[in-house]
């Protein structure tokens, strides 16, 4: 794997009865840190819902809570790029160089439009399809346990 920029989202948070992290997802970000690999968040959440994610995860482990791009009344929703070139701009990451990680066919539309270099389609267990329809995804997964 290459040392570029990543950053995954609190859309990587699985929504069940459990309420946990996606299988693999704290090996992968424990392992992109120890690489020293940039890392952000770009979310549609407002920052009471992102400071609750952090505290109930711990995010802070991977993330700085300043530096995330969310919906603070200032940018286009998703399928805009704008979180997304906030997101990068905040970390110094040169879009040709970033990977995005993301669920919706939306937020897939909003990194292509941000001109992220390699998107990562996660479906856990959404539909695989949908994002396969946007023809942008250069990778898809059903978790992060092979990453």
């Amino acid at each position: 794997k290459s040392s570029r920029p990543s950053w995954a989202s609190p859309w990587s948070l699985r929504p069940s009865s459990s309420f946990k992290l996606v299988d693999g997802l704290v090996a992968y970000l424990d392992k992109l840190k120890e690489q020293g690999i940039n890392m952000n968040i770009a979310t549609g959440s407002n920052m009471t819902n992102l400071a609750f994610y952090f505290k109930k995860f711990g995010l802070g482990r991977w993330f700085d809570i300043t530096l995330c791009a969310y919906d603070d009344g200032t940018m286009n929703a998703k399928p805009a790029p704008d979180m997304y070139i906030r997101a990068m701009e905040r970390i110094g990451a040169v879009p040709e160089e970033t990977m995005v990680i993301e669920d919706g066919p939306s937020a897939i539309r909003a990194a292509a439009a941000a001109g992220a270099g390699y998107i990562v389609g996660i479906y856990g267990d959404s539909s695989r399809e949908l994002l396969e329809e946007t023809g942008l995804c250069d990778e898809l997964i059903p978790d992060y346990r092979n990453m």
